[in-house]
């Protein structure tokens, strides 16, 4: 009886450490499925000289992943940006539920890198506005708000 006992309360510890674990990475989790299983609606690449896609392929990325986010349709859209010493990828997802309680979701993931270290992470975002030369993601956790810049030359700010 005592062994059973002990038995099911590290067994009920066990449980709450994995249910947090999950709840507390949900996002990093949803990102990274969401990201291999999502369309895609392009990839934007900015340099030193601001974006080097051209203008109309920036436009029509922005034009997929709104009308996707509107209709909770799942797709990624991929952001490099690469300086001298340093660079940044972003993955901006439409995540569907993945549960029928779940709620459609925007989000980011991010890794940033230097010749010294690289961080990165992954966040819900409150919402995405498409702006005549950006694309606007707000409240995106740690990074805040992220302007995607959809005219040829404009700078990716975080």
């Amino acid at each position: 009886m005592r062994l059973r006992r002990r038995a099911l309360l590290i067994g009920s510890a066990l449980l709450v450490i994995v249910i947090a674990c999950v709840l507390f990475n949900l996002e990093g989790w949803r990102a990274t499925y969401w990201a291999e299983r999502a369309a895609s609606c392009g990839v934007l690449t900015f340099g030193v000289a601001g974006l080097t896609t051209s203008t109309d392929e920036a436009q029509r990325a922005a034009d997929c992943f709104t009308q996707a986010a509107s209709r909770c349709r799942a797709v990624v859209l991929r952001a490099d940006s690469t300086n001298v010493d340093s660079g940044a990828t972003y993955f901006f997802l439409v995540e569907s539920p993945v549960s029928p309680y779940g709620a459609c979701e925007v989000a980011s993931s991010w890794n940033a890198r230097s010749i010294h270290q690289s961080v990165g992470g992954a966040a819900a975002c409150r919402s995405v506005a498409r702006q005549p030369d950006a694309l606007r993601f707000s409240g995106c956790g740690p990074e805040g708000s992220i302007i995607l810049p959809i005219v040829h030359g404009g700078y990716l700010t975080s």
